[in-house]
């Protein structure tokens, strides 16, 4: 038989015949590709606009009626006032007018109610039944509307946020064990706020030292530094923070006390010195930096380097740990600060936490919004 002469395979035969056995023939609820999804949408669209044109046509015409309908009834009276037989005409009455607008403000209303039902066929516009693949669609815009929420919230966090505080005397701030801990210095108390949008306060806490000039919690331990005896106090992280010793500071003016590895780090402002103390020991210097900074109000250690503030100046400089010491950058505070003072540092990842005073407040700045004063040398 000549092969021109036999029947055509059928294309739904030919489709499968021409399918090698080992390749995989993807399920009829598999999930459509991008460009069908968007084909169907864009199709979608355009029915929905055409219903709604289609409506709003006929409405306008049902209106342009009745209104035409009240404008007859009106030019039917001639000017004299009199209709042809002789009678008095009969203008539309106030009767008659309220109910010409009534009738169009009923079809308004069943337009507004109704925007896709067409007046000349009563049957509201269903929309198609999803297919399987739609719900593919479904899943992909709840995937987008919360992937648009992590994103604002994200952009939210990189915002500088200024949470107001109920007490005066801030002396120090720390952030450790998921807590923000600050300390009020002429109630003795330690106030310990979440981490969160407000800084909620969790928990009030007592904290017998004499005047707070640095503070690190770090695990079970909370270690403090106190401006008047001018002692470094080892504490319990229990609500009371009993002082389990003492140990006496290396300058007559300590502040700024950093908890570093098996470091702990402490600023003598008589000496101009920055102090580098055993952390199971801090009686036991280990090294000392000539530290000829201004005015350091706190300190914290980060990556190797040391930020130090100060609350006169209202600036942030990071220094290299090196003799001498090398200032690589200095970030200008005020216009975070609202006219207040700062009287706390903590840095934590890639954002700075102050804490200030006049009025009180935290302060949380994302490091990338603070502005160089001085070159750095990063």
């Amino acid at each position: 038989m000549n092969p021109q002469d036999a029947d055509p395979i059928p294309k739904e035969a030919a489709d499968t015949a021409g399918t090698p056995p080992n390749r995989a023939v993807p399920p009829d609820n598999a999930p459509p590709a991008a460009a069908e999804l968007m084909d169907d949408i864009d199709a979608y669209q355009k029915r929905i606009e055409r219903e709604w044109e289609s409506a709003k046509t006929i409405y306008q015409s049902r209106i342009s009626e009745i209104m035409d309908e009240f404008l007859k009834k009106g030019s039917e009276a001639p000017a004299n006032g009199h209709t042809t037989s002789g009678h008095k005409s009969a203008a539309p009455s106030q009767d008659t007018l309220e109910k010409m607008v009534s009738r169009v403000a009923n079809e308004l209303r069943n337009m507004d109610s109704r925007p896709h039902q067409n007046p000349a066929a009563p049957e509201r516009l269903q929309l198609p039944a999803p297919a399987p693949r739609h719900t593919f669609l479904k899943k992909f815009l709840t995937v987008a509307f919360a992937g648009a929420l992590v994103a604002a919230a994200a952009l939210t966090l990189r915002m500088p946020e200024w949470t107001a505080l109920p007490y005066a005397r801030t002396g120090g701030i720390a952030v450790a064990n998921g807590n923000i801990y600050v300390a009020d210095w002429l109630r003795k108390t330690l106030y310990v706020h979440s981490i969160k949008r407000g800084a909620p306060i969790a928990a009030v806490e007592a904290l017998p030292v004499g005047l707070v000039a640095g503070l690190q919690p770090k695990g079970d331990v909370l270690w403090t530094i106190d401006g008047l005896t001018h002692e470094i106090l080892k504490h319990t992280m229990t609500p009371d923070h009993q002082v389990t010793d003492r140990f006496p500071a290396p300058d007559a003016k300590p502040v700024g006390l950093v908890l570093d590895r098996d470091d702990l780090w402490v600023a003598g402002l008589e000496s101009k010195t920055l102090y580098r103390l055993r952390a199971d020991n801090p009686a036991d210097v280990r090294d000392r930096f000539e530290f000829a900074a201004g005015n350091v109000t706190a300190m914290q250690m980060q990556a190797k380097r040391l930020w130090v503030l100060d609350g006169k100046a209202r600036e942030m400089t990071v220094f290299r740990i090196q003799k001498p010491l090398k200032a690589l950058a200095t970030f200008d505070l005020d216009p975070f600060l609202r006219g207040s003072t700062p009287t706390g540092l903590a840095i934590s990842g890639s954002t700075a936490w102050i804490v200030t005073e006049n009025p009180s407040a935290i302060v949380r700045v994302p490091l990338s919004k603070i502005k160089k004063s001085k070159s750095s040398e990063f």
